[in-house]
């Protein structure tokens, strides 16, 4: 199942950003897979440690594991991540480079690979899901804070300026790059301009030569940051979905065996 996934990943993320640069209907479909694999993926692996935690506080016999089950967090932080991770993710399918959808597929494929193998050296040291649930941030920061230098000089070193970048104004350069974007359903549509307008700042202030300063280095570095966290989060969350799938919750209440009574050996009476 990891291998499948890791199949799609790859694939999906470098075909489908091509399919749905090019038309809406293309959009549609891109960001309505994306949106469902977040979703899924954050939720599996939020359920399945928020269980196993309820499974280690409560008693079994108590009515409280009928009501708390740990759904309604899971599916807030599930709702939470693709908020975040279909706009990021999606911005940098249909406006970014290559290059930096290069990036984006490695970022998801390393987490998830790199997950993987954390998972299988600690098996059996840490009981399973909680074992993800350790894991995954570790492995997101980590590849998060390697690849987003990376993103930073890609976008500093390697990609031109934009077309609509104007190095005179800064307001039409705002004005032209919310007009440059391609068409995006209107859920996501907001969200991409939001993220065009920062876009447009940091690419201005690399226009500009007499400014100088570490400001620009900065903005691309936060940007090489958030779009790397996101991806790596989103590969991390949908590898772990695949790794808890099937695994018994820890702390469920094991039926009580009745324990044999050895037979004590009779000794003989003492005479004094």
């Amino acid at each position: 199942m990891l291998r499948a996934w890791l199949i799609l990943l790859g694939g999906g993320l470098a075909c489908l950003s091509v399919l749905a640069a090019r038309s809406l209907p293309g959009t549609w479909i891109w960001l309505s897979i994306l949106a469902t694999l977040s979703f899924t993926g954050s939720y599996a692996v939020s359920v399945a440690v928020r269980r196993t935690l309820i499974a280690a506080a409560l008693d079994p016999g108590t009515r409280l594991r009928r009501l708390v089950t740990g759904r309604i967090g899971a599916a807030a932080r599930a709702a939470a991540t693709a908020l975040a991770t279909v706009p990021t993710l999606g911005y940098v399918a249909m406006t970014g480079a290559r290059q930096e959808v290069l990036l984006v597929v490695i970022a998801a494929m390393s987490t998830a690979m790199a997950l993987a193998v954390a998972d299988r050296q600690l098996a059996g040291r840490i009981r399973a899901p909680l074992r993800l649930a350790i894991l995954r941030p570790a492995v997101v920061l980590s590849l998060a804070a390697v690849l987003a230098p990376l993103h930073m000089w890609v976008s500093y070193a390697i990609l031109p300026i934009p077309h609509w970048v104007a190095p005179d104004r800064l307001a039409r350069t705002v004005a032209d790059g919310l007009a440059a974007l391609p068409p995006a359903p209107w859920p996501v549509a907001p969200a991409f301009q939001a993220i065009r307008a920062v876009d447009a700042l940091m690419q201005w202030l690399l226009a500009q030569p007499a400014l100088g300063g570490p400001l620009p280095l900065v903005l691309a570095l936060l940007k090489g940051a958030a779009v790397q966290g996101v991806a790596a989060n989103f590969a991390a969350d949908a590898a772990a979905a695949c790794l808890v799938a099937g695994r018994p919750v820890a702390g469920r209440p094991v039926a009580e065996r009745p324990v044999a009574e050895r037979p004590v050996a009779e000794r003989p009476a003492r005479h004094d």
